[in-house]
């Protein structure tokens, strides 16, 4: 990691948003250890700044604990994208019966959150795409009424952020990817159930292959 200068009154969020943005823009790949001393090192601040910003990001789930007892940036198993994946088709299938019945103000938020979602990622932010996407899809949860199921959605979506926002970033068809939740938005503001559900599952299906195929090349530091 190349020597950055940070002034030192600098907040453990701005420090957590640094190592945040370097994560989602490839600088901290998936598996790269993280210590203290480097980073505290690197950037020119305490080592108890550091350790309270690493202690975030675990929170997040972009950092993880590993066995020996080091922080590395995470990376995801395809046993636990399988897992992910299949909680959110659960989820989302509900989401889609939902759309026959929910109220239209909740239709209304979630083309809001298209509409964020597709503005992030025209403006190639790899970090507030990947918080929209996420938004987008707890949004769509949400129709269900039930907050409990939107903020499972979220956590399960977060533990892939990191995930789709390098899938998304290495893709030469994002346009195509806005275009198919622009499309599924329809079908669900339209309470075309059937069609949302095939629709969600096919998108679902296309995005886990990435994922994994993603897991399987990242590369895995000690």
């Amino acid at each position: 990691m190349d020597k950055r200068k940070i002034d030192r009154s600098t907040t453990v969020d701005r420090i957590v948003a640094l190592l945040r943005q370097e994560m989602f823009d490839g600088e901290l790949a998936p598996g790269e250890t993280l210590t203290e001393l480097a980073l505290s090192q690197g950037l020119g601040v305490a080592r108890s700044t550091i350790r309270e910003a690493l202690r975030e990001l675990v929170s997040e789930g972009l950092v993880a604990r590993m066995p020996n007892r080091t922080l590395a940036v995470r990376h995801l198993t395809i046993a636990e994208i399988e897992d992910i994946f299949a909680a959110r088709l659960v989820l989302e299938r509900s989401a889609a019966r939902a759309a026959a019945y929910c109220p239209d103000a909740d239709l209304r938020n979630f083309e809001k959150a298209f509409d964020a979602y597709s503005e992030a990622a025209s403006k190639g932010d790899a970090s507030s795409a990947a918080t929209a996407h996420v938004e987008f899809h707890a949004a769509m949860v949400r129709l269900t009424g039930s907050q409990r199921l939107a903020e499972c959605e979220r956590f399960l979506m977060r533990d892939l952020e990191l995930v789709l926002a390098m899938v998304d970033k290495s893709s030469d068809d994002l346009p195509r990817e806005i275009e198919k939740h622009r499309v599924l938005l329809g079908l669900f503001s339209n309470r075309m159930v059937h069609e949302a559900m095939e629709c969600l599952e096919a998108d679902l299906n296309h995005s886990k292959s990435f994922a994994i195929r993603f897991a399987f090349d990242a590369p895995r530091k000690p």
